[in-house]
């Protein structure tokens, strides 16, 4: 009886132990859960707040990224309608311009073929330039040797009269002028009949001196010789005929100039119309790729100009010289040496021009 009561009292004791551990354990558990139950409602307030906060902050972000997205998808859209007008446009214009093209390209065939036609011409007028100057230069060469004839046949007759030239008094007063006329009679006479130009009878340099035994009578005129045979040459040139020179050059200045008056009822020479288009021609093909058309050109300005009579050149023709001078700088030698050439053939034609002398 006595184990059953120790046992019986050993099981409540036992009992009471473990409803202790169990309060005990309980409570432990009791006390983490909440301590965890703080912990997690912490982290989700904490979570929340950031979530707020995040979720403020994209709001307030929100308009502007869909601003910059609506831009953005704009713009593409623009871009790919700009690419599809434009590839509507090129397929649009690409039949007129290939009409274009071929419009263009037959129009420089044309054009070309009118510039060969017109160095062609060029060349033409060239060999008649070449021609002409040909009969020129053949005419001054006659009309100088009649001069040279006229001259020497002058000087063999002064030089006959030597001695009475030099035995004649040098007339002082107007006493002896009766004496100096009977004197100089048989000069006159001669010179009458040899139709000598009065600017060398009344040259103030004739004249006669004693000459050395070696000189033979060449030297009947004492120091205006030379000023003698300019005076008969220029006397000849202009009055002598220029056995059909003359009348070519006339037509061809007729052609190239038109006499107009101004306000004052005073002619001068103008370019005619034909000049002009002449002249224009030949400035276009200047600046033409093939070297022998840039020199026909040349020699066809400077041919031009030489038409003109007198001792300067046209006032309307300094462009021409000038376009002539460009042509020094060529890339052509050929070229190059027409141009000097020109210009020196000008400034022969015109001695007097200060515009050829300056180029």
């Amino acid at each position: 009886m006595r184990q059953l009561v120790v046992q019986e009292e050993m099981l409540q004791t036992t009992q009471k132990r473990i409803e202790t551990n169990y309060r005990l354990i309980r409570s432990r558990i009791q006390s983490k859960q909440d301590q965890r139950i703080k912990e997690m409602q912490q982290q989700t307030d904490t979570q929340l707040r950031d979530f707020g906060n995040r979720f403020k902050s994209t709001q307030a972000e929100l308009p502007q990224r869909v601003e910059t997205l609506v831009k953005l998808s704009l713009e593409r859209r623009n871009d790919s309608l700009q690419d599809q007008l434009q590839q509507k446009l090129l397929k649009a214009q690409a039949q007129p311009l290939r009409d274009i093209e071929s419009k263009n390209q037959n129009s420089f065939a044309a054009i070309s073929a009118k510039l060969d036609r017109a160095a062609v011409e060029t060349a033409g007028l060239h060999t008649k330039q070449e021609l002409f100057e040909s009969r020129i230069e053949r005419t001054m060469q006659h009309t100088k040797k009649e001069v040279n004839e006229h001259l020497t046949s002058i000087i063999l007759r002064l030089d006959k009269r030597h001695d009475l030239w030099q035995t004649t008094p040098i007339i002082e007063s107007s006493q002896d002028v009766s004496v100096a006329s009977e004197t100089q009679a048989p000069m006159s006479l001669e010179t009458r009949q040899l139709d000598i130009p009065d600017a060398v009878v009344n040259s103030p340099k004739r004249g006669a001196r004693p000459l050395p035994d070696t000189q033979h009578g060449t030297q009947v005129l004492s120091g205006g010789m030379n000023q003698s045979l300019d005076v008969v040459w220029n006397y000849e040139f202009k009055q002598a005929p220029m056995q059909g020179a003359e009348p070519i050059a006339r037509s061809l200045q007729s052609l190239l100039y038109a006499s107009a008056s101004d306000d004052e009822r005073n002619i001068a020479l103008k370019k005619s119309p034909l000049m002009q288009r002449l002249a224009d021609l030949f400035r276009e093909h200047l600046k033409n790729v093939k070297t022998f058309a840039r020199r026909a050109a040349v020699r066809a300005l400077e041919a031009l100009l030489r038409v003109h009579a007198g001792d300067t050149a046209h006032a309307s023709s300094k462009k021409d010289q000038f376009d002539i001078h460009t042509r020094s700088t060529d890339s052509s030698f050929v070229v190059r040496a027409q141009s000097i050439k020109s210009l020196s053939a000008i400034l022969l034609k015109f001695p007097r021009d200060e515009d050829s002398h300056n180029l």
